[in-house]
């Protein structure tokens, strides 16, 4: 490891982010580097390299991956096209299984957590921290690569020449032939209220957590036995959920409805709200441990075949209706069986499902196929399921609870849950919506169409939802009287020195408290990105914005770092592409769509698939140039090897670089 102090090294290629995204470049690139001596690679990671900052092995065990341990890999298998070889390596699942069996080497807590993992296990965030860091290690062992490990923030890029030099923070340099930005989840500027509201806790002696990485924020600031107002409802919350209860002592004993917490004494009254009022969907506990496969309807991959041969395709003319078919289809088919004496004959409604072209034409079918409205699927409702009448808030409590059971039921017996089928359903559309994307098949109205936002926001609702245990949490919570919920359309704000949260659809006063948690994480948005080295790259036009043209032939920026289609090279203001830096991953996400989501044994993977083209075209660059001349794979079938003559050994590090 080199930790920060200025030094200057002269490498191959160069990785910023040494997470997921970087460690599957380094895998490609040495799954195709063969023969002859080593291709010199530099990671660089600001917090950790191998796990980056959301797999740190430092933080606490109760941040969970909302995961199964059997869908997490860094490896690509065959379910992932891609042309280059497939070397391979354990999954997550195998790796712990692995551990468990044979410990020695580790610390004590991994081995323990190992020997708790199965197929279905949420395991801890730094678990898989550690499978990241071993794998990165194992990689990096292989003959055809010498690698660096940098600890610094990359905070500038320019050319020098056919090479690119990397500034760090300390003000040492990294040289590169070539450079891939692989920063993961990348940080933006709040905005919105959050310097209001330092300010305000600042002159009033308030508590104000600002948005951020849960397993970085400071949560002893947090009072006990004090009412606490949190902003969002998503992946953060369930995290601070569980820092500010399990976190400090307390126990949560039996599963579903059965859960129980005791409380330590130690935490604080939470009241939490956001936009839809109603925290994420469960993930379920299959009683076998994994689903059944899902078998798709109306848009399989013969389907998806066809819509890439017929490109451009119109989302809201060619995939919405077949998007929406098979989501009804779902659910209609599970409460076929779960509840048949509720479900008119398919006669009276299938007419009526071949002709579904948009979520809004839902309420119609399910007034033919299902007897009692409160069983009836409302597809439009997902983005906002809450009632649309003004309830008091006893009203608003109970169906809060009316909710929670709802979602724990079908987390306890997902097998006869239709609301569980549409979340399989609401996956399996995402993968073919990855298929499309990453085939071009879409025309440019696709990036901005409400349809395709709508149905990915949904998709995070109800199929990115936590761990079962953290739904237990929350009903446990509930019932100890430590967790309330504002409402929808909750609000937010600073009053009478006192922060406040109210919901229009809630009648009563504003809930008053000291301490304001934002729940939520400023990340995603290019243009707002407080990533210094990208924040460099776009200020001084070095890199854009993507965009698409209308049928209208109007240009529309997108919130996204604009790279080419075929090599993901960055494309500077000037429309010109960089064949010597490249961006994969959530920064070039309206390019890469689906790379945000981690890689899973069996499923193709936009992340790995993402890593193999990006190698692919860095060592056709090494080759071509006689900065290195390199001896790489590319194998069509993905199995095969062809080598390509001619190594010569990589110029070393600069004198006084340490390796």
């Amino acid at each position: 490891m080199i930790e920060q102090g200025g030094q200057d090294l002269l490498v191959d290629v160069a990785v910023i982010g040494g997470g997921p995204r970087g460690i599957a470049t380094v895998e490609r690139l040495s799954a195709r580097w063969v023969g002859g001596s080593k291709l010199r690679v530099a990671v660089i990671d600001a917090v950790e390299v191998g796990a980056g900052s959301t797999w740190t092995t430092d933080q606490t065990p109760i941040f969970l991956a909302n995961t199964r341990a059997d869908q997490t890999t860094i490896y690509p298998d065959g379910s992932t096209e891609i042309d280059g070889p497939l070397v391979g390596g354990p999954t997550f699942l195998e790796w712990a299984q692995h551990v468990s069996r044979q410990p020695d080497g580790h610390e004590g807590w991994v081995a323990a957590e190992c020997d708790d993992v199965h197929a279905w296990t949420f395991a801890s965030r730094r678990l898989h921290g550690v499978y990241y860091h071993e794998q990165f290690a194992r990689i990096a062992s292989r003959p055809s690569l010498d690698v660096v490990e940098v600890r610094g923030q990359a905070t500038d890029l320019e050319r020098d020449g056919s090479l690119r030099r990397i500034t760090l923070a300390d003000g040492g340099t990294v040289t590169a032939s070539a450079v891939v930005l692989a920063q993961g989840m990348i940080a933006t500027s709040p905005g919105g209220d959050t310097d209001r509201f330092i300010a305000a806790a600042a002159a009033d002696g308030l508590i104000y957590v600002p948005p951020g990485m849960p397993a970085v924020q400071d949560w002893n600031r947090v009072e006990a036995g004090e009412p606490a107002l949190v902003r969002g409802l998503g992946a953060c919350f369930f995290d601070i959920l569980a820092a500010l209860t399990l976190g400090r002592g307390g126990r949560l004993t039996g599963v579903g409805l059965d859960a129980v917490y005791e409380p330590s004494g130690a935490e604080p009254i939470l009241i939490a709200g956001s936009g839809r009022g109603l925290p994420f969907r469960g993930k379920a506990r299959y009683p076998d441990g994994v689903p059944t496969r899902y078998v798709p309807r109306f848009l399989g991959d013969e389907v998806v075949r066809g819509l890439i041969t017929a490109a451009p395709v119109n989302f809201e003319q060619a995939v919405e209706p077949l998007a929406v078919r098979e989501l009804v289809w779902a659910y209609l088919d599970a409460l076929c069986m779960a509840r048949p004496d509720v479900v008119a004959e398919a006669g009276a409604w299938e007419p009526a499902l071949l002709r579904l072209k948009t979520a809004e034409d839902v309420d119609a079918l399910m007034a033919l196929a299902v007897a009692e409205p409160r069983h009836r699927l409302r597809l439009s409702e997902l983005a906002s399921p809450t009632p649309p009448a003004t309830l008091s808030r006893a009203d608003w409590d109970a169906y809060v609870d009316g909710y929670l059971r709802d979602d724990l039921s079908s987390v306890a017996d997902p097998t006869t849950s239709p609301i569980d089928a549409v979340n399989r359903a609401m996956q399996f559309v995402r993968t073919q919506m990855n298929k499309l994307n990453r085939a071009g098949a879409f025309d440019g109205s696709a990036y901005i169409s409400p349809a395709k936002r709508a149905l990915n926001r949904n998709s995070a609702y109800i199929a990115s939802g936590p761990p079962p245990e953290r739904m237990e949490l929350m009903w446990g919570l509930r019932q100890a009287g430590l967790l309330q919920f504002v409402g929808a359309a909750s609000r937010f704000d600073h009053r009478d020195h006192a922060f406040v949260a109210w919901s229009p659809r809630v009648t009563g006063e504003p809930i008053r408290a000291k301490t304001l948690v934002e729940a939520w994480v400023p990340r995603g948005r290019i243009s707002h990105t407080a990533d210094p080295l990208l924040r460099s790259l776009l200020d001084r036009g070095r890199a854009s914005l993507f965009g698409v043209t209308q049928a209208s032939g109007e240009r529309v920026l997108l919130d996204s770092l604009n790279v080419t289609g075929d090599r993901f090279s960055l494309v500077d203001a000037h429309d010109v592409a960089d064949d010597r830096v490249y961006a994969i991953g959530i920064p070039a996400g309206d390019v890469q769509p689906g790379s945000a989501i981690g890689a899973t044994p069996g499923v193709f993977s936009p992340l790995l698939a993402g890593a193999d083209r990006v190698a692919a075209a860095i060592l056709t660059i090494l080759q071509e140039t006689t900065t290195v001349k390199a001896n790489f794979v590319r194998s069509p079938g993905g199995d095969a090897r062809s080598d390509i003559d001619d190594i010569t050994a990589p110029q070393d590090v600069r004198p006084g670089a340490a390796r």
